[in-house]
């Protein structure tokens, strides 16, 4: 009788490995396998990912990695190598060891637009001649390098911009993404079209620290400081299909 516990207690131990094993092409995308009696509640079901029966299947939320996406990282299991970023927690649907993995945040690799490429250009000429400020540190004062000047400088250039990587009160965890981003000609286009109101300070573009899903970090939001005519790049902004804010401090305005 003894021998008998002992073989049907093996067995079952064997059984959990090999359906814990046989759920990890579910798992590796962020869901979870169950029978598909139980509702799979803000997402849907996907068959041949789990182990078992027909009827337990694969339930993946919609939308579950869109915070990774936004910042332009890929969710994956962190016993696979994060080559040359690093992981961010909290992003990814799933297990906690289902991580976002970020390209840390030098300025390779280029952007395809040549337009937005001439906009960014037509900025830096409108910086020299004192029409429009870019500024060349964060308002955090933290330095690195994804501060105004630097973004439109790369970004005329034809190079992907930086992003910031450091935590803020907006967004303590994980903080800013890291990372580099191609800027929106529609962003640029604004910016560029702002030369003829005066003399605009320019803040912060794709860098420096913001709520968790800012549209900075996609390259659709700039900030202004809260100067002059401000309530015409508030205008302006909307005119052109965007969304201007007045945040107190400075003027938000994402596409």
């Amino acid at each position: 009788m003894k021998v008998f516990v002992l073989v049907m207690l093996a067995c079952t131990v064997g059984v959990q490995v090999t359906l814990g094993a046989g759920d990890s092409k579910c798992i590796s995308r962020g869901g979870r396998c169950q029978m598909t009696s139980s509702r799979c509640s803000g997402g849907s079901y996907s068959r041949y990912l789990c182990a078992g029966v027909t009827s337990r299947q694969c339930c993946i939320k919609t939308g579950g990695d869109s915070k990774c996406q936004s910042r332009g990282g890929r969710c994956q299991m962190t016993s696979s190598s994060c080559s040359g970023g690093s992981y961010s927690r909290y992003l990814c649907a799933g297990v906690s060891s289902r991580q976002c993995c970020i390209k840390s945040g030098s300025t390779g690799g280029s952007c395809s637009s040549s337009t937005a490429k001439q906009k960014a250009c037509s900025i830096l000429r409108h910086h020299r001649a004192g029409r429009i400020t870019l500024a060349n540190r964060h308002p955090s004062g933290k330095t690195d390098q994804a501060y105004p000047l630097k973004n439109i400088q790369d970004a005329c250039n034809g190079r992907r911009v930086s992003r910031s990587r450091y935590t803020c009160r907006e967004c303590w965890s994980p903080g800013a993404p890291g990372g580099t981003v191609c800027l929106s000609e529609k962003l640029l286009t604004y910016l560029d079209s702002l030369a003829s109101l005066g003399n605009i300070y320019v803040t912060s573009i794709a860098g420096a620290c913001h709520s968790c899903n800012s549209r900075h970090y996609r390259g659709l939001a700039v900030d202004l400081r809260r100067q002059g005519r401000f309530s015409e790049y508030i205008r302006k902004c909307g005119a052109m299909g965007g969304r201007g804010i007045d945040e107190r401090s400075h003027i938000h305005c994402q596409f």
